[in-house]
């Protein structure tokens, strides 16, 4: 089953289908737009991927992961990463999901996802929404600002103390210097 990245249409001019031929085996498919993605991955025993958040997501559900080369999670151990278009398409060739151990990845994948998507406890019930959602966010500011004083101002500081620092990324700076933390 192939399935093109959601969000595929706002960034590229050319999709992945662009690039699927069109006669394709029939053991492979290409998903229809606006398939869930939880009924995609009960539909499934595994991955492969460019490197996509989805590779996390299946990982931590303790599914083999095959991603085409390192990407953003590559040296965490939640998948198997080719090196080259060699090595991908040797792993191709052979039962690559037996060359994981699902145990230790789904354990990698479920601390990574809390790293990257959890947040401090301070922070709970404070955030702000995805930016795609552009000039809508904005609707939602006036409330924030009403409501989440208290949040706005712990933020305010951590900032300054994260900017001090020198550290490269301000969320690794905030989970790194919290000891409670939240999902919501």
């Amino acid at each position: 089953m192939i399935r093109p990245h959601p969000l595929e249409k706002l960034r590229a001019k050319d999709g992945l289908k662009d690039y699927i031929p069109k006669n394709l085996p029939a053991n492979i498919r290409v998903c229809i737009d606006g398939w869930n993605g939880n009924d995609i991955m009960k539909s499934v025993d595994g991955l492969i991927t460019m490197y996509g958040t989805s590779g996390l997501e299946y990982a931590a559900q303790g599914m083999p992961v095959l991603s085409v080369g390192p990407g953003w999670y590559g040296e965490s151990g939640i998948s198997l990463n080719a090196k080259d278009q060699t090595e991908y398409r040797d792993f191709l060739r052979c039962r690559w999901w037996e060359k994981l151990n699902l145990e230790q990845t789904k354990y990698r994948a479920e601390i990574l996802s809390g790293w990257n998507f959890c947040q401090p406890a301070w922070k709970a019930g404070y955030r702000l929404g995805d930016d795609f959602s552009q000039s809508d966010l904005y609707l939602t500011m006036p409330d924030l600002i009403e409501n989440k004083a208290e949040q706005i101002r712990i933020e305010i500081s951590r900032i300054r103390s994260w900017w001090a620092s020198q550290e490269a990324g301000y969320h690794s700076y905030l989970m790194k210097n919290s000891k409670d933390y939240s999902y919501k």
